[in-house]
């Protein structure tokens, strides 16, 4: 039986930049599904009066889906703060917390556990199927994909560096694997979606990690996210090139 080796990115010392790259973290809890959750039920309004003074903008979403059997219907309520920039997002199988005004994870783990203390006690459950943590980076990119190694490690992109491809319009790399016996990674690379190359051939990349873990007690949620967080940033920072590390310094 083939031993399955484990993420090991060289150890970097985590610290915090006055800037970052972040467009978007997102933390996510799955639960067993509450059917109720779908509707105006109490459960909801409860959580709303729990998050409003810090959540108070509220907005209900739904999306159809087409199913074997016919069509099914999702509803999503979204608590945002004043900014809109910061969600706290209940379906019937999760609850999740996303922002798009990343400072720190010592902030943003404080958002995670007040969700935790004011909304998962109305879940009806000790115990999550799913944690889930994502770091969405965008970096804009000078003089398009001739340079790309300069900002992201060659390793990490080496066939589009070497130019074997000829003149690229877009791409997408992906690498998915362990990061212990318990937990995984998928880790995205490539061009942005809205990134396609401009007049001055400036690009947008991403760099878009996600950690995850599956059954998970509610009381341990919290540490399994600081463990990602901390093999988060030498993953990060390995997968930076020189130009993007620089440019974090010397913000």
């Amino acid at each position: 039986m083939t031993k399955i080796a484990y993420l090991t990115p060289p150890n970097a010392e985590n610290r915090q930049f006055s800037k970052n790259f972040i467009d978007n973290f997102v933390v996510e809890f799955r639960f067993p599904a509450l059917l109720e959750i779908s509707q105006e039920s109490q459960v909801v309004a409860t959580v709303q009066k729990a998050v409003r003074e810090k959540f108070p903008i509220y907005n209900k979403n739904l999306s159809a889906n087409l199913t074997p059997v016919g069509m099914s219907h999702d509803v999503t309520h979204e608590f945002r703060d004043k900014t809109q920039k910061s969600v706290i997002a209940l379906s019937n199988a999760s609850v999740t917390y996303s922002t798009r005004n990343y400072t720190s994870f010592s902030d943003a783990i404080r958002q995670c556990e007040f969700l935790i203390e004011t909304v998962v006690p109305h879940l009806q459950t000790n115990y999550f199927t799913r944690v889930g943590m994502r770091y969405i980076n965008k970096l804009s990119v000078v003089n398009s994909l001739s340079s790309i190694d300069e900002w992201i490690n060659k390793d990490v992109v080496k066939v589009v560096s070497t130019g074997v491809l000829g003149t690229l319009s877009g791409f997408k790399v992906q690498y998915d694997g362990n990061i212990d016996e318990m937990a995984k990674y998928l880790f995205r690379c490539g061009i942005a979606d809205d990134g396609q190359l401009n007049i001055n051939n400036n690009v947008s990349l991403v760099l878009d990690y996600d950690y995850s873990r599956l059954d998970v007690d509610v009381d341990s949620a919290l540490q399994i996210l600081g463990e990602f967080h901390d093999k988060h940033f030498s993953f990060f920072w390995w997968c930076l090139g020189e130009k993007a590390k620089e440019n974090l310094k010397h913000a």
